[in-house]
Formats: structure tokens, sequence, C-alpha cells
């Protein structure tokens, strides 16, 4: 999947010196879209901002953002319990506190993974939700510093930093 736009790349870069300039950058979206073609912009992106420019210079940034994910799977939120910090804040969402403040603060104790990965450790009592968004890591096993949350799934294994 990655190895045709990485082939792209380099062979862009060979021929400027600026690999992040307008002219490189146009050069590398014009040759992917050349061989990929329409199943670049499933979401009609490009034309819906070409007629916003074209019209009234309205563009649908709202729309747009709202339509689009750069991976088209859906993810749900761990905390991982692996400081004193984080287990006091764990402590407060369960007692029903919910402020930005607070999930702002919590942020940098959460991976996200797939849905499958989250279905797999729930169902091994690894994980226990606290609502339709958060869960907690209760298997401290299965997290690494190093190597971050190891989700086994029936596919193999998931590795998420």
């Amino acid at each position: 999947m990655l190895k045709r736009p990485v082939s792209i790349m380099n062979s862009v870069a060979g021929r400027f010196d600026d690999i992040a300039s307008p002219e490189a950058v146009k050069a590398y979206f014009g040759e992917l879209y050349h061989i990929e073609g329409e199943g670049l912009d499933t979401k009609n992106v490009v034309n819906r901002f070409e007629e916003g420019y074209e019209t009234d210079m309205s563009f649908p940034f709202a729309s747009i953002a709202k339509e689009f994910k750069l991976i088209d799977e859906n993810t749900r939120a761990i905390i991982i319990p692996r400081t004193e910090k984080a287990q006091v804040l764990i402590a407060r969402l369960k007692a029903g506190e919910r402020s930005r403040y607070l999930l702002r603060s919590i942020q940098q104790f959460v991976v996200n993974v797939y849905d499958r990965n989250y279905s797999a450790l729930y169902g091994t009592g690894s994980i226990e939700p606290l609502d339709e968004e958060l869960a907690v890591l209760k298997n401290m096993e299965l997290y690494s510093k190093k190597t971050g949350l190891n989700a086994n799934t029936d596919n193999g294994q998931g590795v998420f930093i």
C-alpha cells in the first residue's frame, strides 16, 4: 500500500532540491493522482474546494471535516493508569466528573485502538469501560512503556503506542 507513494516520493525528491517546495508537492500529487486516479478522492474533496474557489470563495470545511477520516475505521480510547497522576484522574472520571480540563489532562495517558482490538480486550476482561468513549486498562501486563499497548486479537497482535 505504501510502496507506490514512497516510490513516487523518491522520484520527485531526485528532481527537486527542496521537496517541500510547491513545485515538488504539485509534482508528487500529480504523479500519484495520475497513477492512482479517482480512488484517491473518494469523498470528492478536491472538486468541492474547486467549486468553492470558482464561485464565491466559500469552502465547505465543516462538511468535509465531518465526512473525512484519514483511516476509515473507528477507534476507541483506553486510558493507561501508568502513573499516580493518571490514577487520580481516572478516579475523578469514575466518580462521574467530566470537564474539558479533565479530559484534556487525561489525554497524555490515552491510546486509541481499533474497535476489534477494543472488543478483544473487553472480552478478556483487560479493560473497564467508563462510558461510551473511555475505558481503563485493568491488565497492566499488556502495557509496556517501551512498546505500548499489546492488544492480542484473533487475527494476530496489535501494538498501539
